[in-house]
This record gives structure tokens, C-alpha cells and sequence, in this order.
């Protein structure tokens, strides 16, 4: 795979996940919903594989373009690290507020339910737009663009996930995904998650500053929470 269709595994693998996150969104909008067996694990996906891993590979993706001296590039990869950054100051919201839940306060499952909710929205709008700019600007990578690049993405995955921290987690966006996916073809969902051994308002454009830009870097990876 070249790292266009690499970045476009992902996409679906988060695609999937988002699915989850609505899922989990719904179950803890409910009255005395409760803790959400999958929350931590979703955060944790969120933050790390997403934020801190598949964005920082787009990060070195959208230099390499840069670099190509393709002027059209300029406007759309200023807009999607904009919009990485609004990510991981969601990502990191939610974990600050997962632990509300947690400890059962009022209110807090209809919080993160907020936040899961507006973050799907967001990031499947976010995917549709990145993955029309990337068909349109494959052409500009050379062999040695897609060497280097895959030689990077190798290397953040390493030192963001860990050894095997990649399979590990598209293992658990999978296994979720199917969970989902069964809970609702059965209708028993309820039933379901109460069977499951649990591990340990709306968020919008409006109210979500964009983090201020540091003076040496114009670009530079957005960053979640390391918890």
C-alpha cells in the first residue's frame, strides 16, 4: 500500500469507531445511564491512535506536500490542522470528563454524551474532506516521497503506541465495531452491556478556541492528552 491508501485504512478504521462513539453517546444520554464499558477504551483511542499517532502522520504528509511546492495545498492543510488541533482539545475534554462518569455524578453521562456525539459529527466531515483533497494530490508524491513517508509513519508508530500498538488497536476498533453491530441486529443492547464485565453539554465550533500557534512553526502535531 502506498500511504495515501494507508491513510485511508485508517480513515475507515476510525469510521468505525465513530460508530461506536454514537453508540456510546446514546446509551449514556439515558436517564440513570450510567458507566459506559467501552468509554475508557474509546477515549483512549481517541487521544492516542487518532491525535497522537494518525494525525501526526498527516502532519509529515502535509509537509512533504508543502515541500512539493504545490501552491493549492497551502489553504486546505492550513484548514485540516486547524481542525486536528479542535480534535485533540475535544479528546482531551473528554478525558478530563470521563471520570465524572466514573464516580456516577449527576449529569455526566449526558456531558460526555455531548462531546461524543458533536466529535463524531465533526470528525466524519473532517474524513469525506481529506480523503477528496488526498485523491486529488497523490499525484504529487514521488517513489521516494512514499519511502520516506512510510518510514516516518512507521516510526511514530512506534514511539506514540508501542510495539504492536497499532494491531492492538485496530484489534479493539474491530471488536467494538462488531459489538455494536451485533447489539443491534439482536435489539437486546441493553441486555448485552449489562452482560459485560465494566473496566476501570454538546461540544461546538462555537465555544472551542483553536489553540493559539506557536511563533517557531506555522505547523506543527496537535497533541491530546498523554493520559
Amino acid at each position: 500500500m502506498n500511504v495515501i491508501e494507508l491513510i485511508d485504512f485508517e480513515h475507515q478504521l476510525i469510521a468505525q469507531t465513530l460508530t461506536v462513539a454514537q453508540a456510546c453517546a446514546r446509551r449514556l444520554a439515558q436517564p440513570g445511564g450510567g458507566t459506559e464499558p467501552d468509554g475508557q477504551e474509546l477515549i483512549g483511542f481517541l487521544d492516542k491512535f487518532i491525535s497522537q499517532c494518525h494525525q501526526a502522520k498527516e502532519y509529515h504528509l502535509f509537509l512533504c506536500l508543502l515541500h512539493k511546492g504545490v501552491p493549492a495545498v497551502i489553504a486546505p492543510i492550513a484548514k485540516f490542522h486547524e481542525e486536528h488541533r479542535r480534535f485533540a482539545q475535544m479528546t482531551e475534554s473528554l478525558g478530563s470528563s470521563w471520570w465524572l462518569v466514573t464516580e456516577g455524578q449527576a449529569g455526566a453521562g449526558e456531558l460526555v454524551a455531548g462531546y461524543l456525539t458533536d466529535y463524531a459529527a465533526l470528525m466524519q466531515a473532517h474524513i469525506q474532506r481529506e480523503e477528496c483533497f488526498y485523491r486529488v494530490t497523490l499525484s504529487c508524491l514521488d517513489a521516494d516521497d512514499h519511502l520516506y513517508l512510510k518510514s516516518m509513519f512507521d516510526k511514530l508508530e512506534q514511539e506514540m503506541l508501542g510495539i504492536d500498538g497499532h494491531t492492538r488497536h485496530c484489534q479493539w476498533a474491530h471488536q467494538a465495531a462488531g459489538r455494536q453491530t451485533e447489539e443491534h441486529r439482536t435489539g437486546d443492547a441493553s441486555q448485552a452491556w449489562a452482560a459485560r464485565t465494566q473496566p476501570p453539554q454538546a461540544f461546538t465550533q462555537a465555544v472551542l478556541p483553536i489553540a493559539p500557534e506557536r511563533s517557531h512553526s506555522a505547523l506543527e502535531p496537535a497533541t491530546g492528552s498523554s493520559g
